[in-house]
Order: C-alpha cells, then sequence, then structure tokens
C-alpha cells in the first residue's frame, strides 16, 4: 500500500469463496454484490461491489499490485477511492 493509504480501499475479492480472518480489507460478499461469481468475473468483484456500495465515491478503479497512479510530478492523484 502506498503512504497515503486514504486514497486506496484494498478489498478483498472473492470473499464468499474465501473465509480469511486474518486479511483486514474491505470484503466483497457485504451488501450488495456478486461475490460468488468472483470464479468467473475475477476482479470485476470488486468494481461491482463498489459501483454498488460506495455511494459517495466520485471516482472508481483498480491497480495492479504495486503500482499506483501518479501524476507527472511523481504525486498520487487526489481521489476518493482506488480498489
Amino acid at each position: 500500500m502506498p503512504q497515503d493509504s486514504s486514497l486506496y480501499l484494498p478489498i478483498l475479492v472473492g470473499a464468499v469463496n474465501n473465509w480469511s480472518p486474518e486479511v483486514n480489507y474491505q470484503r466483497d460478499d457485504e451488501g450488495e454484490n456478486i461475490s460468488s461469481k468472483n470464479p468467473f468475473f475475477n476482479e470485476l468483484t470488486a468494481i461491482y461491489w463498489a459501483w454498488k456500495n460506495l455511494n459517495d465515491a466520485e471516482y472508481i478503479g483498480l491497480v495492479q499490485y504495486r503500482r499506483v497512479f501518479i501524476n507527472k510530478d511523481k504525486s498520487i492523484e487526489s481521489v476518493k477511492y482506488l480498489v
């Protein structure tokens, strides 16, 4: 996670099929969700969860493991949530 992790919301995808108490991430099997379809849709279950449950998010997107969005001056862009 980047130093300023307030921009990111890590989500445990496929959580309905992956009970992991040691992972302290938002689960994609809470609220309105399609977590059970994770074997067929992968990270799209997180996008669906965010779309249906994060009502205050202006932007929603995925980042690849260990990669973050930055702007030209190498600082993290100001967005509400990145999952």
